[in-house]
């Protein structure tokens, strides 16, 4: 699924049920972390764009992708 900025925003959700749908958590974690950074790496005012500093972009590209991307 591709990283639209807007995990920040959304309110929480119940984990989901099955060993199917906790990978797929993890996968689109691990991939919205890995676009975050990308971005940032390409250019320093994404960070700003979306309303976060480079340092919190920093902090949340370094969690494991077992935990939960944490919102605003």
């Amino acid at each position: 699924m591709p990283f639209d900025g807007s995990f920040v925003l959304q309110p929480r959700v119940k984990p989901p049920r099955g060993w199917r749908a906790w990978l797929a958590r993890w996968r689109e974690r691990r991939a919205a972390r890995r676009l975050l950074r990308d971005c940032l790496a390409t250019d320093p005012r994404f960070a700003r764009d979306i309303g976060l500093t480079a340092d919190e972009i920093g902090v949340e590209t370094v969690r494991p992708f077992w935990q939960e991307i944490r919102r605003r």
